[in-house]
């Protein structure tokens, strides 16, 4: 390999830890001045809640989870917009929504500076040969315009200054997909109180029709990344929903989940059938309505558009479970009594219709892949794979026959459990090996072969435990995966169950963060 240059549009040498102009990911301008972007994970608005989710990553091994979802009683405020669907900034001064502030495309960042030879004394400070007036020499606080600036720096009373070049980069980051992606299961506010029945309050979602949690995977890598790159921000738009599929969700129409209200208004048996299979509810708010009736690829395009056309530079996606059948399989099985292994020829996973389906997947996700291309042609793409919601440990699968009878369904004083029928060993076997297996298996496939467009694989076959059966929910040691009883207690329905819960997001977490920051630093080095 030759020796770096130094890129002739920035003046950085990606080898050069002293180049001028380098954005070290970390955060060490270089020379005595320091700085980094404050608030550089964009979607929220107040840094204290940023916090709280970072160290939510950190001390994940001793969390438990009825403790903290306990403690959760609002949404953070986020530049997400739930009835129009869009991501935006408005400023509330004049009432509309400013170019120069778009959220999709930041042209404003606000910069803690450091001089570190200044000790606990007064600076002035000179942004781009303007001096900001004398303040603190440690996290002294500005708000500048545009990426490029020469930042200068002298202790008070002094007559020698320090000149410092800096480069602020934004990384932009979209997820499409369905609830693995968008976080079913684990609302930002909890469900208090039985379902139906003196409900206190009801789950509260950041995308509440569908299902669209910050506590989801792509948002907690997201703030990892902005963790770790704190000279650049991270903006993230995520229009993951549940019940997607690449037909109704990701290139069509798609409502998302029932509305609560909808919900506890039927009687508990309906529940069952309506709302664990994405029946579609009503709505009375038009504007609400008909953001619910775009597809996902329509509002990242919407989104980029009022960027001034920019481009992600990561896509993010999960897609194929709703679109063989899988989820519903697995919890049919668990109800209904309905074999994943049913030599039906009407069952959705007999082997004929099942691999017709794979067949299908595979051309459906190049329609997925061709409006990627028009929309983030040199994006780096990652695709997930799904873990197995059915496996106790890596050497034995649930065999939970009579779930009734193990309190992990119980809810109404029992009325769920006379409907719940459990899964046996050979069943979870069976849905796991000819189900999951091979719908990983073509995921992979599909990854490979357009490698070459920067396409990667997500793989969780890290994860052959912490099934729904596995122990103690509530800790990281225990089950990944919500359980019927888990769904009821955390979002008021049954929706959530077999769905990853926040650890299951963490692992996704843990494997997904390596090889998209290895992405990520390679682009703020290239620039």
């Amino acid at each position: 390999m030759g020796t770096s240059q130094a890129n002739p549009a920035t003046g950085v040498n990606p080898s050069d830890p002293s180049s001028p102009e380098l954005s070290l990911p970390n955060g060490k301008a270089g020379g005595a001045i320091s700085w980094h972007v404050v608030g550089n994970f964009r979607l929220f608005k107040n840094e204290i809640d940023v916090a709280y989710y970072q160290d939510l990553i950190k001390k994940a091994a001793t969390i438990n989870t009825d403790d903290l979802f306990a403690d959760r009683s609002s949404i953070p405020d986020t530049y997400y917009d739930d009835n129009t669907g869009s991501y935006t900034v408005f400023n509330e001064g004049t009432g509309t929504y400013s170019d120069s502030e778009n959220y999709v495309s930041p042209k404003r960042w606000r910069i803690a500076l450091t001089y570190d030879a200044g000790g606990g004394g007064q600076c002035e400070w000179i942004i781009d040969g303007e001096s900001k007036g004398s303040g603190s020499c440690k996290d002294f606080i500005v708000e500048v315009e545009g990426p490029k600036h020469e930042i200068a720096v002298r202790v008070a009373g002094g007559t020698q200054s320090v000149t410092q070049k800096i480069v602020i980069q934004d990384i932009l980051v979209a997820a499409i997909g369905d609830s693995w992606m968008a976080g079913e299961g684990n609302p930002d506010v909890t469900h208090v109180g039985h379902i139906g029945l003196f409900t206190k309050r009801a789950a509260q979602w950041l995308g509440r029709n569908c299902h669209r949690s910050l506590y989801s995977w792509p948002v907690l890598s997201a703030i990892q990344l902005a963790s770790n790159h704190p000279q650049a921000s991270v903006t993230l738009l995520d229009y993951a929903c549940t019940g997607a599929t690449i037909d109704k969700g990701i290139l069509g129409t798609h409502l998302g989940a029932k509305e609560e209200e909808t919900f506890r208004s039927q009687p508990p048996i309906a529940r069952f059938g309506s709302d664990t299979f994405g029946s579609e509810p009503e709505a009375t708010d038009a504007i609400y309505l008909e953001q619910r009736k775009r597809s996902q690829i329509d509002k990242l395009k919407t989104d980029l558009q009022a960027g001034k056309g920019r481009r992600p530079d990561v896509v993010l996606v999960s897609i194929g479970g709703n679109d063989v059948g899988f989820v519903k399989i697995v919890v049919k099985t668990e109800i209904l009594n309905e074999e994943p292994c049913s030599k039906d020829p009407n069952h959705p996973n007999q082997d004929g219709q099942f691999a017709e389906k794979l067949k299908r997947l595979t051309n459906d996700l190049d329609r997925v892949r061709q409006e990627i291309v028009k929309l983030a042609p040199d994006a780096d793409v990652f695709l997930s794979t799904y873990p197995s919601p059915l496996r106790l440990n890596a050497d034995q699968f649930c065999d939970d026959p009579t779930a009734h009878s193990s309190g992990k369904t119980r809810e109404f004083g029992g009325l769920v459990d006379f409907f719940v029928k459990g899964i046996t060993a050979e069943e979870a076997k069976c849905a796991s090996e000819q189900i999951v297996t091979p719908l990983n298996e073509a995921l992979r496939r599909f990854a490979k072969n357009h490698q070459g467009e920067k396409w990667r694989v997500i793989d969780t076959d890290g994860l052959k435990g912490h099934g729904y059966c596995a122990p103690n929910p509530q800790v990281q040691t225990g089950a990944w995966f919500n359980t019927l009883k888990d769904a009821h207690q955390r979002c008021g329905s049954m929706r959530g169950s077999m769905h990853p819960n926040l650890f299951g997001h963490l692992f996704y977490v843990e494997h997904a963060y390596p090889i998209i920051n290895t992405a990520v630093t390679r682009r703020l080095t290239e620039r």
